[in-house]
């Protein structure tokens, strides 16, 4: 088996994580037009995608989190609410997402 020099893999590294940012941003920009139209099935796999692809940050799972309460999937998007906590304790967003899932809309 052929092995790559450190340069080779620096590279690959590199374009790794300018197609993960560029997916992120394009699915970000997406889910706008999404939720203007009311399409929450679609924002909530425009997240996803951002999750799966990225590690995405505290603000994506709120989001998510959000647009789940509006479908009322409760549980999932208490999940979502718990994970925004988990990467951001200091953040009033994800309490406020928790409580929210707490009383339904």
């Amino acid at each position: 088996m052929d092995m790559i020099d450190d340069n080779t893999k620096a590279s690959c590294l590199d374009w790794s994580n300018a197609f993960k940012e560029d997916c992120s941003k394009l699915c970000l920009d997406n889910r706008h037009a999404a939720l203007a139209a009311g399409d929450h099935d679609s924002a909530i796999g425009l997240y996803s995608a951002v999750i799966n692809v990225n590690s995405a940050s505290d603000a994506v799972f709120a989001s998510r989190s959000k647009a789940m309460l509006e479908k009322m999937l409760w549980t999932e998007a208490l999940l979502d609410a718990q994970k925004v906590v988990e990467l951001n304790p200091s953040s009033h967003v994800g309490y406020k997402s928790e409580h929210s899932w707490c009383t339904p809309l």
